[in-house]
């Protein structure tokens, strides 16, 4: 019986490590353990026949195609290489022929091993920017390499977890993301040859604005017309860049923006500006309303009774005029009835002729002084004011004439104002309780 051998010799290129493989003609035992090989390594696929005359032609297959042939003139051996990539697995054989008769030798299996490339991470999230809450996806996938795969997933340098992928595909691994998750990434895949890591890409997880808080910053303890107040809006928590608008009524008063720490927006107090104010936070990813705050302006009661105070000043110098003016004609009323006629017609010529004119001892004519009284004995409602003319007595004073006691009485002249809450509107009222002769 005639032998013929095959030996396959593999040139590690990595490694320089030959190593062969010999398979038996039919008439052998089979069974033999198969080669790996790794893509890129230089394959010589190596042919004798031990026994044959001379020349001896060499073929050599690959799944039964035929890769190419070799004479050996002398008789003895011949070989056939290859550079080996991932379609060279599988199975291999030779035959030898001197013309006499052809030996096919027994098939060797040959596995040639891909390493992996490098691989690549992908994020895969709802949304185009990861929010807090999300659902993160981190995909891992090493576009070559032989299965299976092994993949691990870091965060800044910090190993997550590991997923194994038995027939390619790439492996992924989820995260539910929270602030802390910001950072660095990384996947590393590995079958067994080199592990390859991938480039490191950066995850920003966005935090949406929480309710922000409205603060009124005024000099004093209570915000008074003229004041310079101060809103100042700040979500406690939220990613930047944060824009802050103020509402005074729901309608805008305007929109800052800023990183961190809030914003303020200045107002000089009008009495307008009384009443409710909120600000809303915003960062892009769902804007946040702060509650209501109610601004109470002190000083508009002052204010508002500016327009009245002046009217009453006014009124109260009006009625100080009419009453010098009362005071001047009663005065003169008085002259002209103190002094007697030259004839009187209630005398008798008698006594007209035979008594000389009689004097009586009058008091001078006193001064009569108004005295203003201002009383508001209604509360607010109702404000007037009251002039009363007082005569001084004299410490010499003779007993006057009866005439003179009838008129006797206190003049007053006083005036009554009506107060609202509405714009002001007052009522002058002037009296007199001039004497009558």
């Amino acid at each position: 019986d005639k032998e013929l051998f095959l030996i396959l010799k593999i040139h590690v290129s990595l490694t320089h490590f030959l190593s062969q493989f010999q398979c038996l003609a039919p008439s052998s035992p089979s069974g033999f353990p198969g080669a790996q090989a790794v893509v890129g390594d230089l394959l010589e696929l190596h042919c004798e026949a031990p026994r044959g005359s001379p020349p001896i032609l060499y073929w050599f297959y690959h799944e039964d195609v035929t890769l190419g042939s070799s004479s050996a003139p002398s008789g003895g051996e011949a070989s056939f290489n290859l550079s080996l990539t991932a379609e060279h697995s599988g199975n291999y054989s030779c035959e030898a022929n001197n013309g006499l008769v052809a030996q096919h030798s027994d098939t060797i299996s040959l596995s040639v091993i891909v390493p992996v490339s490098r691989p690549i991470l992908t994020f895969r999230a709802p949304r185009a920017q990861a929010v807090v809450g999300d659902l993160l996806e981190l995909h891992c996938e090493a576009l070559r390499g032989s299965s299976p795969i092994l993949y691990w997933f870091y965060h800044e340098d910090v190993t997550l977890g590991k997923i194994s992928a038995p027939s390619g595909g790439g492996a992924s691994f989820n995260l539910s993301l929270t602030t802390e998750h910001s950072g660095i990434y990384s996947c590393e895949a590995d079958n067994g040859l080199e592990a390859q890591r991938s480039e490191m890409v950066t995850l920003k997880v966005a935090v949406p604005v929480s309710r922000p808080v409205l603060t009124l910053r005024a000099p004093g303890t209570h915000a008074a017309v003229g004041d310079l107040l101060e809103l100042h809006c700040e979500a406690l928590r939220g990613s930047p860049l944060i824009l802050y608008r103020f509402f005074h009524e729901d309608v805008t008063l305007g929109n800052r923006s800023s990183p961190s720490g809030g914003a303020s927006l200045n107002l000089s107090l009008t009495a307008e500006h009384s009443g409710n104010y909120s600000c809303e936070a915003d960062n892009g990813l769902g804007a946040q309303r702060s509650e209501t705050v109610t601004l109470y302006i002190t000083g508009l009661t002052a204010n508002r009774s500016g327009p009245f105070a002046t009217g009453v000043a006014g009124g109260l110098l009006s009625i100080a005029g009419l009453a010098a003016g009362a005071l001047l004609l009663y005065c003169w009323l008085s002259r002209k009835a103190g002094r007697k006629p030259a004839s009187d017609p209630a005398r008798s010529p008698s006594d007209s002729d035979s008594q000389e004119p009689t004097y009586h001892n009058v008091p001078a004519w006193e001064e009569l002084q108004p005295v203003y009284t201002n009383a508001n004995p209604r509360g607010e409602n109702v404000v007037y004011s009251e002039v009363r003319i007082i005569q001084e007595k004299k410490k010499h004073a003779v007993a006057s004439d009866p005439r003179h006691l009838r008129n006797k009485g206190s003049p007053i002249i006083y005036s009554e104002v009506k107060v609202a809450s509405t714009p002001v509107s007052g009522s002058l009222f002037l009296a007199s309780s001039a004497p009558h002769r």
